[in-house]
């Protein structure tokens, strides 16, 4: 893991935090103006079997909420991925989001 990454158990669950790659988009903002979410993003592991992520796109933020489900057999699960935004869903922001949905 890297020295820039932190990892926090809450009891079964845990926080992965780290800096996000827009440092370059506050160079012009007041340092007291700096929201936490444009500074770090992270994924957060809700025991036994959720998680929610955050990512940027298209300047704002979305969410994958995960929920993961024993499949048939041992070593096979069943993943269940929903995707939240507060975004304006313009004809741009979504071909952004499909993007980020199929690489994820």
């Amino acid at each position: 893991m890297s020295p820039d990454v932190m990892f926090n158990p809450i009891g079964p669950h845990q926080r992965i935090t780290g800096g996000r790659a827009i440092w370059s988009r506050l160079e012009e903002v007041p340092e007291a103006d700096w929201q936490i979410d444009d500074l770090i993003g992270g994924v957060w592991s809700v025991f036994p079997h959720g998680s929610i992520a955050g990512f940027d796109v298209g300047g704002d933020r979305f969410y994958q909420t995960a929920r993961l489900f024993p499949g048939e057999s041992p070593g096979e699960s069943v993943s269940h991925l929903d995707f939240v935004s507060m975004a304006e869903p313009t004809d741009e922001y979504r071909r952004l989001a499909d993007n980020q949905i199929d690489f994820l």
